[in-house]
């Protein structure tokens, strides 16, 4: 009876690592000061291959994001799940003797985004498919 049971709970083990997945995650950045390429996504890879300003929507017609949130809804209905959002700032601003405050700085928008894939080359096929790559985002 133990070897049975014994047996059972290799049996499970085996089944469940069978199915282990791949989750892969991907940042929305935002930059609402922008006048050209507002949104763009990075899928992750260093040298930009995977930074895409323009996705394949319906009827495979290229779009891009007007926004961030617009962004946010297409990578969820495409079964991406939010994970975190959070704001960075750069610049500079100074105070001078009168305090008036000047300077120039500017915002982005982050959005930290999750998906689990079955393998690392379905994922990767997934994201050669729905994302144009190779663009620049400035």
């Amino acid at each position: 009876m133990k070897k049975l049971m014994l047996l059972a709970v290799l049996l499970c083990g085996f089944a469940f690592t069978a199915e282990a997945q791949v989750k892969v995650y991907c940042k929305i950045v935002e930059r609402p000061a922008s006048s050209k390429n507002r949104v763009a996504i990075d899928l992750g890879s260093e040298d930009g291959v995977f930074n895409a300003t323009e996705v394949v929507g319906k009827k495979d017609k290229v779009a891009k994001f007007e926004s961030g949130i617009a962004a946010l809804n297409f990578m969820s209905q495409n079964g991406w799940q939010f994970v975190q959002a959070y704001v960075t700032v750069a610049g500079a601003v100074s105070e001078d003797e009168n305090n008036i405050v000047s300077g120039r700085t500017s915002s982005e928008c982050h959005y930290l985004m999750c998906k689990e894939f079955a393998s690392v080359e379905d994922a990767e096929a997934e994201l050669a498919a729905k994302f144009v790559r190779n663009k620049q985002f400035k």
